[in-house]
């Protein structure tokens, strides 16, 4: 896709709705939702919120040997699955399997925002705070677990939280529900209530990537992130 333009998101640029100094906000295009990715968006590429949580999980409940038997697990699943989404649920199933809910969801809302505060993109948490400022609806669109997915969006205020979620028996991870990577995210927007009509008065903050083409190609506005630097994909708008 080419890139039209190039913005630089910095705190401070906007001072109150429609008013801007440089840069271009969704309110200045009347867009109404703004959805944000999460792994290499809102927080930066050294952190996948999927694998490094479960093996942060491990670490902290000293669960060494199942720590272990991951890396096994991961090698398997990539000999056992040639297709990437296959792979990763496979993946993801198994090292989440059993696994107590309520554990994981104390740790992700505990322990584990540290991490995640470490690793923000803060330009992006930035932007993230103007489009909350201005009024606009925010949602969190990620192919990341919902355990990790919705503690990180409870924290930074974010409305919605559409991730891939699990299924459960008597509170413990039995596998993989919706799988929101790569095109499972326009099957869990569709799910949602969002419509085409919808998406295309939307704004999306995303780190690209070929197997979200679909999702991007929705979007009234797509604003590709890459560390402070944020490429206008797609859409209107200019840099003031």
């Amino acid at each position: 896709m080419l890139v039209r333009q190039v913005l630089i998101l910095q705190p401070d640029r906007y001072h109150g709705k429609g008013q801007r100094t440089e840069g271009v906000t969704a309110t200045d295009r009347g867009v109404d939702t703004i959805f944000f990715d999460l792994d290499g968006t809102l927080t930066r590429a050294t952190l996948n919120n999927t694998f490094t949580f479960i093996d942060a999980f491990f670490v902290t409940h000293h669960m060494y040997r199942r720590r272990a038997l991951s890396w096994l697990c991961k090698g398997y699943c990539r000999i056992r699955h040639r297709d990437e989404r296959s792979r990763r649920a496979a993946c993801i199933s198994w090292l989440f399997s059993g696994l107590s809910r309520q554990k994981l969801e104390d740790f992700a809302s505990g322990t584990y925002l540290a991490l995640v505060k470490a690793h923000e993109n803060e330009a992006v948490a930035a932007a993230l705070s103007r489009h909350r400022g201005a009024g606009s609806k925010t949602v969190l669109l990620t192919a990341c677990t919902e355990i990790p997915a919705r503690a990180i969006a409870s924290s930074y205020g974010i409305d919605e939280c559409i991730a891939t979620t699990f299924r459960y028996d008597d509170d413990r991870v039995r596998g993989i529900g919706c799988d929101t990577y790569g095109e499972g995210k326009r099957v869990a927007l569709e799910d949602a209530g969002y419509t085409a009509a919808d998406l295309m008065h939307a704004t999306y903050y995303v780190d690209p990537e070929p197997r979200e083409d679909g999702v991007i190609s929705s979007m009234g506005t797509v604003w590709a992130v890459d560390g402070k630097m944020c490429s206008l994909l797609q859409g209107g708008g200019s840099s003031g």
